[in-house]
């Protein structure tokens, strides 16, 4: 079963709005940005991850999909000034904000290229 879930907002101010049985009801809803769409009841042991490589200035280089039983979600490393983070969702707009404001964290520190501070701070 599918579930549709109304946001609004981006990044820090990013919310969910309402929740729907179907697509029709979720696009009449009027407070919302986005309608993103879930399957519930989902075994726990699968996870859908994302893998999101990023440049220090937001541009997107690559994009992986990947259906896994092991949560790998957060930083991985850097590589050629790139970053490389994984997050479990099966939505890649979501995927792309997460790891965006994570870079944007990433800046604000001092911590771009700066795997084991990188770690430390997001662990």
């Amino acid at each position: 079963m599918k579930v549709y879930i109304t946001t609004k907002g981006n990044y820090s101010d990013y919310r969910i709005t309402a929740v729907f049985s179907n697509r029709e009801l979720a696009e009449k809803y009027p407070h919302k940005d986005e309608i993103e769409e879930y399957e519930v009841d989902e075994p726990f042991e699968v996870f859908h991850n994302i893998t999101i490589t990023m440049k220090e200035n937001g541009d997107i280089v690559n994009i992986n999909h990947n259906i896994d039983t092991e949560n790998n979600e957060g930083f991985k490393h850097y590589y050629n000034n790139y970053i490389i983070w994984i997050v479990n969702t099966n939505d890649t707009k979501r995927a792309i904000k997460i790891v965006n404001e994570k870079r944007i964290q990433i800046l604000a520190n001092d911590l771009w290229s700066k795997n084991l501070e990188t770690r430390k701070y997001f662990s």
